[in-house]
């Protein structure tokens, strides 16, 4: 291949100057050399890497290079000549790297470098041929401004360096070697005229020739062969271009040629590179070998590629000559032959590029047509759509848009650029197969139109009519045509109901023709598309076993070494997806900044708005407000209101740390957005989670009624798509919402379905997250014994701390428990301390006295009056301080005692005390008493008393009756609490509840035996049951009781009690 193959020359003359400069130059590591056409650029450049031996990658720029991925598709093939070792290919400039041109280049020449040997040179030859607007300038410097040491680059062009290249000009790594430098001197004209005629030339005669041409190489040489035949005027060299000149030149030496070579000259120049035997093919002519390796021995203007079979190529200025004076001489209809000719030889010789140039000059749009067809696929597998869309863009009108195959291929040409364009050429592209009836277009027009809607990722509502389609053509065809056609068609169609239709009720088998595609499938970036939709599925519907599934699939996937960038990062988005859903956040962020950083590195960005979606979701859920705003700041610039779900996620997570900053003005303003960008969008998942989200919203702001009909639409979606997960989210707020009112049946309801849902599918995290009401639903769920095991992982796995002013249970998994009531006992993480061998009975004295004191700002000096009461100054000091220092390591939690501006709490958060939990129950039952019986719900009054009960067993630190600082806890305590069981137990006489009132009381007596207004409660109870005996008995109980540890005797009101039911 010409483009790509360094030009052999030979019999060149050997030019120690310009050599010596070259040496100089290449201590830059860019050398630009510069001259019109015919100086010998190419020849100057060949002749050094020959003369130094030096191993070299040859580039030969042409107008094809206008399309930057024809450029890199090139230097691809030239980088395999070159490389080291096996390695794999550079990569395409494929669709997803258009946003990150500037890094994609950069990493791309890093990566060709490094697959160079030392000493290496790399030359690009015609730079001439860039277009003086072409990025391809702005590409070339990202890559010649990290060149290694040890390489050179070496650019040919006919004009000075592009202004893109001011900054490797100003640094100093650009040399410069220009057209006063390259012309020949007169001892190197005399030298190449000795080359060419084998006999040095007369002084005068070569300081003539000398002087006529100023060192012009093509001017020489012509003039040595105008030399051999005639003598020339030196009057046309003045007032004439060089280019002028040469064609004058050429033009007598062509009509002095024979008739066979001006035919063959006039019809091989139709070729912009041939081998002998292509050329014989075209012109007839069986001494084309002959005279091609003649023009190239003869250095007339012919160039041979080092290539396997040998590829000649003529000089631009030689060539040009040669197609103008073929249109000037030739008949139009001879010309038009020539040129289809031309193009069929190159067709078939493979060479695209030039075939579909000369189709179309020529009109030839049935070959054009037929040639596209061919090549398209690779074109757009190549990245290579500017080219494609070019050629189709030069047909009539009429002839695109009534052949289906070319609509479809410019529709597919359009759809990384304009998805929107480009879905509409690919609906009309699907009307023309229908009036032809071809499956295979209609399959892959719908997979078209459908590939359309994704990019565009905007309105999914138009996908409905779509799936209709589908269902019409496979009724048709229910076979499709290919496994290709499968694939596009299982992806498609994935996608579309996954995020449209999740109640559709063949998402099911779609989902299983997609996930055997993906197994069967070697195309890494299809599998990488499927696993992203199959992953969203399986969560959107909260399978997480099923999502579990594809995670392993994906890490095997991403791990193959073909695995592309883009594979890379989509597979780090579904790792951060699954990750923040079952609340493995490190896991999540660490996948979020090494997907960003794939992208940074490769160019890839066309994902970072999701990365930084999923960044923020993962430190909302953590409550990690400077993380999540760090993410929303760097996807607001990066988002597209006309891509309504990337547009919903900004809002919707903004909404949600505004939320938990408690910021309802602006809270309320980004869900409103975000619902309506859902509702635009048309997709029933996000639709779903903006509703709870605003639900959530009008609740905290007080529009109640407004917010459980939003609360109520979203369960409709939840319960229609089957989403275990989307119906977890409602529960939980619809329980929220009970708690918030006081209504304990249905707190309880909604509780314990959603927690059911939350242990079978083992949920531990979801969108709108918010620790504090997570924290007051498991309380409740804890306190009415609801899944316990389930919401006590959960709480540790989610590190809940207990939410303030919230009344939360001994079942809460709490770092540590303290028990004073009855007994004293520490348990850490459910396992009791066992105090064995020798006890520090000083730091238990201080755990005690705290709690003892209150347990919350306990000054360091009223609790060192009562530990050390004889000691003064800077012994208690130590002393506290050693005693603090030992009561931590003994509790093994520094976070359990806190200590500051010298007063000392018992951490709430870390530490349960019963103590405390029986007087928080024991205050909402007397103020819930308050209320009662004339309250409407009993069940909380109630449940309040039975749960301050349960808590008490006995008396505060009754093994502690010598220490004056428990004195007045203990009393406090036991004073509510047979105060507690008098309130309840004459709650359950005045329902005529009799037994339950004996049981109340009897409780009583077993924690106080000596609470003689028990003994009296419990006989008139009795008495009402009819259980005479045991009333009787009961009195003895209690005469016995009081003569024994208080030696007194009944009162006369108990006295008269048991005389009155002795007479009955």
């Amino acid at each position: 291949m010409a483009k790509i193959s360094r030009p052999k020359m030979s019999g060149v003359v050997t030019r120690t100057r310009v050599v010596t400069l070259l040496d100089v130059a290449r201590n830059q590591p860019i050398v630009w050399v510069s001259a019109p056409a015919g100086y010998g650029k190419t020849t100057l450049v060949t002749s050094y890497l020959d003369e130094r031996n030096l191993p070299c990658l040859w580039y030969q720029f042409d107008e094809g290079d206008a399309d930057i991925s024809t450029f890199f598709y090139y230097m691809g093939l030239a980088a395999k000549r070159v490389s080291r070792g096996k390695r794999i290919s550079l990569p395409l400039l494929t669709p997803e790297y258009l946003q990150g041109i500037a890094t994609f280049s950069r990493r791309y020449f890093e990566s060709l470098y490094s697959r160079l040997a030392q000493r290496f040179v790399l030359v690009f030859d015609n730079y001439h041929n860039v277009p003086v607007d072409s990025i391809l300038h702005d590409i070339m410097r990202e890559g010649l401004s990290s060149v290694p040491d040890g390489t050179n680059i070496i650019i040919i062009s006919r004009g000075e360096p592009p202004p893109a290249f001011v900054s490797l000009r100003a640094c100093n790594r650009m040399s410069f070697i220009g057209w006063r430098e390259i012309k020949f001197n007169l001892d190197e004209t005399n030298s190449l005229i000795q080359k060419h005629n084998h006999h040095a030339f007369p002084d005068e005669a070569l300081t003539n020739l000398y002087n006529r041409t100023d060192g012009w190489a093509a001017g020489i040489v012509l003039m040595l062969e105008r030399m051999k035949t005639d003598e020339n005027d030196p009057a046309v060299l003045y007032n004439l271009s060089q280019e002028e000149v040469f064609h004058y030149f050429a033009g007598e030496l062509f009509e002095k040629a024979g008739k066979e070579t001006q035919d063959f000259l006039l019809t091989s120049a139709f070729l912009p590179s041939m081998t002998a035997e292509e050329a014989q093919e075209l012109t007839g002519n069986n001494t084309s070998a002959t005279i091609l390796a003649a023009l190239n021995r003869n250095h007339f203007f012919t160039e041979r590629h080092l290539t396997a079979r040998p590829v000649y190529q003529y000089h631009p200025l030689f060539r040009e000559f040669l197609l103008v004076r073929a249109e000037n001489t030739l008949p139009a209809k001879q010309m038009l032959e020539l040129q289809r000719g031309a193009a069929a030889l190159l067709e078939r010789s493979a060479r695209a590029e030039p075939a579909a140039e000369l189709m179309c000059k020529t009109g030839d749009w049935e070959g054009l047509s037929r040639l596209i067809n061919t090549w398209a696929q690779a074109f757009i597998a190549q990245g290579r759509t500017q080219t494609l869309e070019g050629w189709l863009r030069s047909f009539p009108e009429e002839f695109l848009d009534n052949n289906p195959w070319l609509a479809y291929w410019f529709a597919a040409c359009r759809l990384p650029f304009s998805p929107a364009e480009s879905q509409r050429h690919f609906e009309h592209s699907f009307e023309l197969f229908k009036t032809v009836e071809d499956p295979v277009g209609l399959f892959l027009s719908w997979s078209g139109v459908m590939e359309a809607i994704l990019l565009g990722w905007g309105e999914f509502v138009q996908a409905d009519r779509w799936i209709e389609m589908l269902e019409e053509l496979l009724r048709k065809h229910p076979q499709p045509p290919s496994s290709e056609i499968e694939a596009r068609l299982a992806t498609s169609m994935l996608f579309a109901l996954t995020l449209r239709q999740p109640h559709h009720p063949d998402i099911g088998i779609w989902v299983e023709r997609a996930r055997n595609v993906a197994q069967r499938s070697t195309n890494i970036r299809l599998k990488s598309y499927i696993y992203v939709y199959l992953e969203l599925y399986y969560l959107w519907v909260g399978d997480h076993v099923g999502a579990e599934i594809i995670i392993t699939d994906v890490r095997e996937s991403a791990s193959s070494p073909d695995a592309p960038p883009l594979a890379h990062i989509l597979g780090k988005i579904i790792e951060a997806v699954y990750q923040v859903r079952i609340g493995g956040h490190d896991t999540c962020r660490k996948a979020v900044l090494e997907g960003l950083q794939i992208a940074a590195t490769t160019g890839v960005v066309i994902w970072n708005s999701q990365l930084f979606s999923q960044g923020a979701i993962n430190a909302l859920s953590e409550g990690n407000l400077i993380e999540a705003g760090e993410y929303l700041q760097k996807m607001a610039p990066v988002f597209l209101a006309s891509r309504r779900i990337d547009a919903c996620m900004y809002h919707y997570n903004t909404a949600w740390a505004s939320l938990l900053r408690q910021d309802m003005s602006d809270a309320s303003q980004h869900v409103d957005a975000a619902l309506r960008f859902a509702l635009e969008a048309g997709t029933p998942f996000h639709e779903a989670i903006s509703r709870i989200a605003l639900a959530q919203v009008l609740h905290e702001q007080g529009v109640k009624h407004e917010a459980m009909c939003n609360l109520s639409q979203a369960h409709r979606i939840a319960v229609r798509m089957n989403s275990r997960i989307l119906e977890f989210m409602c529960l939980l707020s619809r329980a929220q919402f009970a708690v918030d009112r006081d209504d304990e049946a249905e707190v309880l309801e909604h509780l314990a379905k959603a927690m059911a849902l939350g242990r079978k599918e083992g949920y531990t995290n979801f969108y709108w997250w918010r620790a504090e009401i997570m924290s007051r639903l498991c309380a409740k769920a804890l306190d009415a014994g609801i899944e316990v095991v389930y919401v006590r992982d959960l709480i540790r796995k989610r590190k809940l701390m207990p939410a303030p002013s919230f009344p939360v249970s001994e079942q809460w998994p709490w770092p540590l428990k303290i028990y004073t009531l009855g007994r004293f006992a520490l348990v850490k993480e459910d396992k009791r301390i066992n105090f064995s061998g020798k006890v520090q009975q000083k730091p238990l004295a201080m755990l005690k006295a705290l709690i003892a004191m209150g347990g919350r700002e306990v000054s360091e000096e009223r609790l060192s009056d009562h530990l050390w009461p004889d000691a003064e100054g800077s012994v208690i000091r130590s002393a506290f301080n050693t005693t603090l220092h030992r009561l931590r390591r003994l509790l093994d939690n520094d976070r359990a005692v806190l200590m500051s501006d010298g007063k000392i709490t018992l951490n709430p958060s870390y530490c349960w005390v019963d103590a405390w939990a029986f007087e928080r129950c024991a205050g909402q039952f007397e103020a819930l008493s308050k209320d009662e019986p004339t309250g409407k719900d009993p069940l909380l009054f109630l449940n309040a008393a039975e749960k301050a009960l349960s808590i008490y067993q006995g008396n505060f630190l009754a093994g502690d009756t010598g220490q004056p600082w428990a004195i007045s806890c203990r009393e406090r305590l036991r004073s509510k609490y047979l105060h507690l069981i008098n309130m309840l137990g004459r709650y359950w006489e005045d329902k005529g509840e009799w037994s339950k009132a004996v049981d109340c009381y009897r409780k009583g007596l077993h924690t106080d035996d000596l609470v003689e207004e028990f003994y009296q409660c419990l006989m008139v109870c009795y008495r009402h049951l009819g259980k005479r005996a045991e009333a009787l008995a009961l009195y003895n109980r209690c005469r016995a009781t009081l003569a024994a540890v208080l030696g007194v005797a009944p009162s006369s009101k108990t006295k008269a009690l048991f005389e009155k039911i002795e007479q009955q």
